[in-house]
């Protein structure tokens, strides 16, 4: 008989949203009595994914089970107990997590033909399946992403007026309060509305991603026109294009998208940034206290 290894996905459910994202590999070798846990080493994907996502949480529990494997191969007499060919599904259960319905779960056992001996090359093929996505984490932005239309949008009102972050006229790191969520914006500023400032990089290497992002927009500032409505709020959203002329029917079909969210969103783009920070230092008001 072939010799066989196993492996579990680890997947992250978004139970709101109904959607899933493959977090780690748990990959189980019998005849080795060996166990290795495969996770990624940077989670933008999550955050590009599942913006409300416990990423420190999540990255800690990926540590964990890594730390776990490492500690269940020094331990033979696991493999007594737990024989992997027959109870792997109960030694995930007793190790590592157990079935329930919280957004973090390891998929059914699969098994497969182990078509070498040397696990690593096994561990190896089976990230490059499974968790290649996340390799992609430096690529997937151009050199214009969110961090780069904040700090532009910060050295424009800085140019024209020195004190107005320093006095908190302008407000950094803004959270909104909603409905038991929070919602984090980069500034928030006073004039006859409170504007809600938002960076939206779209400048992405793959349609697929910018079409996901512009949803995820839209899908978030539907859910705040309530909060809208009751704050007398606008958002305004601080758009980069994609540096690739290829994906510009991409991104504004994603505009397209964000914008159906209602008539409290405004598009800032790129180009227009100088202009917008003069608009926030003419139309400020600063409430005396």
């Amino acid at each position: 008989m072939s010799a066989l290894y196993q492996y579990s996905l680890l997947q992250y459910h978004h139970l709101r949203r109904e959607e899933w994202l493959t977090l780690g590999v748990l990959v189980l070798f019998p005849e080795q009595k060996q166990i290795r846990f495969l996770g990624p080493q940077k989670l933008r994907r999550l955050r590009d994914a599942f913006p409300d996502a416990p990423e420190k949480v999540l990255t800690a529990l990926l540590k964990g089970f890594e730390w776990q494997a490492e500690s269940l191969n020094n331990k033979p007499e696991i493999f007594a107990a737990h024989h992997l060919e027959h109870h792997s599904q109960q030694l995930i259960a007793d190790f590592f997590l157990p079935p329930d319905s919280s957004a973090l779960q390891f998929s059914p056992v699969k098994s497969s033909l182990l078509y070498t001996e040397q696990i690593d090359v096994v561990c190896r093929n089976l990230r490059d399946v499974f968790l290649s996505v996340y390799d992609q984490d430096g690529e997937d932005y151009g050199k214009r992403d969110n961090s780069w239309l904040a700090a532009q949008y910060r050295k424009y009102l800085r140019e024209r007026d020195t004190e107005v972050l320093r006095s908190h006229k302008v407000q950094e790191g803004y959270v909104a309060k909603f409905h038991d969520r929070q919602y984090k914006f980069e500034f928030a500023w006073q004039n006859h509305t409170f504007n809600l400032v938002k960076t939206v990089s779209l400048d992405l290497k793959l349609p697929e991603s910018i079409q996901r992002k512009g949803e995820q927009c839209f899908g978030q500032f539907f859910l705040l026109s309530e909060f809208a409505a009751q704050e007398h709020a606008r958002f305004d959203l601080l758009l980069a294009r994609p540096s690739s002329r290829q994906l510009f029917r991409a991104y504004d079909r994603a505009v397209e998208d964000i914008l159906r969210a209602g008539n409290v969103l405004q598009v800032i783009e790129e180009d227009k940034l100088s202009e917008y920070a003069e608009r926030t230092l003419a139309e400020l008001v600063f409430p005396e206290n």
